[in-house]
């Protein structure tokens, strides 16, 4: 009874979706659901450049969808080239859904509060690459414990520091977000000013950082000056000129009274205001600048005295301005690690994931055992059938795992034997995986699993989410089709007409009256001679010569010993194309003019049609290109039935 229920149920549900989404149309026995064809016609007809009726639209949509057809039987969806790019598009396409929305909002957030003020620092560095991990992390601890015992930073950090910073006692100067790694980024916003941080750890090791100031950058400034060197004589006259500026002197003029001459030739500009490139006083007297015109008082720095203007100020962009640019510098950082963690926890839970306790020794045991061969241990990872995780109730083996585990230990071992290496091949392996350098086998299993559960959850998330949004999995259909369009178009239409000259040719020859040009064009020879002597030679010698061989035997009889006395070039010449020609055959009178070959012979005709196909290739291979494209789709019509339900049709809605 519940079979029979559950069956009817099936069938009922089955029966109100072909209700709600009927075959619009079958082509070569394959049904087209109306919401596709429907999708598509209201994309492509809303544009005012292209409107077509319904009737011209089924025609287009027929013919686009038994090419595509045409190219799945030639399996072109099973090339390489089609899958990468494929592949490459929907990723694309479907990671903003994958994303977790809180998250990333928060760090956009985060990202953009920071942004307004940039993070002067110093820093001790511990390395963790080639070093015990637990003395690298004592040893970063007895650094800290020097610290709090009244230690100077800078003198710890050029004895102990293993960042080329140590010699200048660790300063790294200013940092903004997304400029360093973000743990390291965080720290620094996180920590006081002249205070230093606990011993924290960023991909490159252990580090204790030190916050010398902070300077706000919400507005960029542009700044022009006018300097006096430190001398005896310095104070009293800058405190005059700027005396003068105050009483209404313009800035401008005053500037020719600046010691720095080259500014002064660019009106005083300094650019814009780079925290860290200025004396930190000038620095300092710039941002209490706040209007552009504004004139600062007198600064003294260890270079002299200076008076600053602001001459341009810009504010820093809103929130809602600079998410789209914050949203993809963040998941291109470190910190994309934090929206990946969130949603792949999201995905978990909704798939009600969990991993079986002691399903991954087996992987474990074969990525420390390095005697096993590999074609036992790739044979034996095929059988294993005890449970590694189950989704939503249901068990998965190990030998579920056994494909991806494969290729990622074949990864894992190369780059493990170019670390015995020296070579630039194996430099080049590393820096390709480098996630995989540093790892034990256990973490290397670890890491291989973790790639293998998220590629699998994110799986189904996928097909759920192309299940649910119509319009994005028609998008993507739309998409595949488009590369499998071009690809059997090429194939059948494009590289053929472009390629095959006897068929060009013969097309020519059957169609040449339709290619009669719209003007007269001169076809020959146009020889320049340097003198009348030489020009009297030409004369006498195109007589005696073949047309085809003019350019040839006239440059061998005239150009001799070093001496050119004729430059010849032979082609189709239309009104506007050559000078000579204009002047020599279409009668412009003092077009043409050339000081060392002023004398000009011509040799050829006028005429209104073309020699071969390559004198008019463009609009031939056109033409030539739709003639294979009609007779591709008459073939393609006879092998295709297609069979279109009016009545559906005539449902269908525009959105114009």
């Amino acid at each position: 009874m519940k079979l029979k229920l559950a069956l009817l149920a099936g069938l009922m549900a089955s029966a109100v979706s072909a209700q709600e989404d009927p075959v619009i149309m079958t082509i070569g026995g394959e049904p087209i659901l109306k919401s596709e064809f429907e999708y598509i016609y209201n994309k492509n007809s809303s544009s005012s450049l292209d409107k077509k009726s319904l009737d011209e639209y089924v025609d287009l949509f027929v013919k686009f969808k038994m090419k595509v057809m045409e190219a799945k039987e030639r399996q072109l969806d099973e090339m390489p080239t089609y899958q990468k790019e494929y592949q490459t598009y929907k990723d694309q396409l479907l990671l903003p859904y994958l994303v977790d929305k809180e998250s990333e909002e928060n760090l956009a957030r985060e990202a953009y509060e920071r942004m307004k003020t940039m993070v002067d620092v110093s820093h001790i560095l511990i390395k963790t690459k080639d070093q015990d991990t637990v003395a690298a992390y004592k040893k970063i601890n007895d650094i800290y414990a020097q610290l709090k015992k009244g230690g100077d930073f800078a003198e710890l950090a050029k004895k102990y520091s293993e960042c080329p910073s140590a010699a200048q006692g660790g300063r790294l100067n200013y940092i903004k977000p997304f400029s360093t790694v973000y743990p390291f980024e965080s720290m620094a916003y996180n920590t006081p000013v002249g205070s230093y941080s606990r011993p924290f750890r960023s991909e490159f090791g252990y580090h204790i950082l030190l916050v010398n100031s902070v300077v706000n950058v919400e507005n960029s400034l542009r700044l022009s000056q006018i300097f006096k060197r430190n001398t005896p004589e310095a104070k009293a006259s800058i405190d005059s000129i700027l005396q003068a500026i105050r009483g209404g002197a313009k800035f401008e003029d005053m500037v020719f009274k600046t010691d720095d001459r080259d500014g002064a030739m660019r009106g005083g500009d300094l650019g814009w205001l780079v925290p860290g490139r200025f004396p930190a006083e000038l620095e300092d007297a710039a941002r209490k600048l706040t209007k552009v015109g504004e004139v600062s008082d007198v600064v003294k720095t260890q270079f002299g005295y200076h008076i600053l203007k602001l001459k341009d100020l810009t504010p820093m962009e809103s929130y809602e301005q600079m998410l789209p640019e914050l949203k993809k510098r963040l998941m291109k950082d470190s910190r994309a690690i934090t929206v990946v963690e969130k949603s792949r926890s999201k995905l978990e839970r909704e798939y009600a994931y969990s991993k079986i306790e002691g399903g991954l020794d087996p992987f474990y045991e074969i990525a420390q055992d390095t005697t096993i061969p590999y074609y036992e241990w790739t044979n034996r990872i095929q059988q294993l059938e005890a449970p590694l995780y189950t989704i939503s109730g249901e068990y998965y083996p190990q030998s579920s795992f056994a494909s991806s585990f494969k290729s990622k230990k074949d990864i894992y071992d190369s780059v493990k034997d170019a670390a015995k290496k020296n070579t630039t091949e194996s430099h080049k392996t590393i820096a390709r995986y480098k996630e995989y350098y540093q790892l034990s086998p256990r973490e290397f299993v670890d890491l291989a699993y973790d790639k293998y559960i998220n590629e699998v959850l994110t799986g189904l998330y996928k097909e759920a989410l192309l299940k649910e949004n119509t319009d994005l999995k028609y998008l993507l259909k739309e998409y595949s089709d488009g590369l499998l369009l071009f690809d059997i178009s090429n194939k059948v239409v494009w590289s053929r007409a472009n390629s095959n000259v006897e068929n060009l040719t013969k097309f020519f020859e059957e169609n040449k009256t339709k290619y009669k040009f719209d003007a007269p064009r001169y076809r020959g020879t146009v020889i320049r001679c340097a003198d009348k002597k030489t020009q009297a030679e030409v004369n006498k010698l195109v007589k005696t010569l073949y047309p085809e061989s003019l350019e040839t035997k006239i440059t061998e009889k005239l150009n001799v010993n070093g001496a050119t006395k004729v430059k010849v070039e032979t082609g189709l010449y239309q009104k506007g194309a050559n000078k000579a020609v204009d002047q020599e055959i279409f009668g412009e009178k003092g077009a043409y003019s050339d000081s060392d070959y002023p004398f000009v012979v011509c040799v050829g005709e006028l005429t209104d049609m073309p020699n071969s196909y390559k004198e008019v290739k463009g609009p031939l291979i056109a033409d030539y290109q739709n003639k294979l494209e009609e007779e591709w789709v008459e073939r393609l019509r006879a092998k295709y039935n297609v069979k279109v339900n009016q009545d559906v049709l005539k449902t269908v809605k525009s959105n114009n």
